[in-house]
């Protein structure tokens, strides 16, 4: 449970073999002034950044599911 402002919220999930699948999902308990709730949500996989862009309102939910696929052996 995270106040969605313009300070950062970070947070580390580690996705291995043996948890290959993590969710985070952003719900809006209360519409704000303007809405629907955004946010921008930055994953940061190795050297690889993406950016991602949330919204959600009383009737729908954000979601990104993080999937650890292990390369294939060469």
């Amino acid at each position: 449970n995270q106040r969605l402002g313009v300070r950062p919220v970070s947070v580390k999930i580690s996705v291995s073999l043996d948890a290959t699948e993590r969710e985070v999902t952003m719900v809006a308990e209360n519409l704000g002034t303007i809405s629907p709730n955004t946010a921008l949500l930055i994953v940061t996989a190795g050297s690889r950044r993406y950016r991602l862009f949330l919204a959600s309102d009383k009737q729908k939910s954000a979601q990104v599911r993080f999937i650890y696929e292990k390369s294939p052996d060469p």
